[in-house]
């Protein structure tokens, strides 16, 4: 089983919004190496800026863990206006 944690940051180190996952592990390859894990969380709700996405997975059964920060990049809203002529 693991555990995944994540962070997002602001440029302040406030944590914006955090997520937990956990699995079985039932989706590892061969190897403990070639184990994968697909989050998605929403940032749709955060002001467009620069941010922090600080990971931590951790294999429960031994207590290792793994971390990485990144950095993350919320641009704004784009809108688009579609004109036209009627005949």
């Amino acid at each position: 089983m693991s555990r995944a944690i994540f962070d997002v940051r602001d440029q302040n180190g406030a944590i914006m919004n955090h997520f937990e996952f956990e699995r079985d592990g039932s989706d590892a390859g061969p190897t403990r190496h070639e184990y994968f894990h697909i989050c998605r969380f929403p940032i749709q709700g955060l002001p467009a800026g620069q941010y922090t996405l600080n990971a931590k997975i951790v294999d429960v059964p031994t207590g290792r863990t793994a971390e990485k920060c990144l950095p993350l990049t919320v641009e704004a809203k784009k809108t688009s206006t579609v004109r036209g002529t009627a005949e």
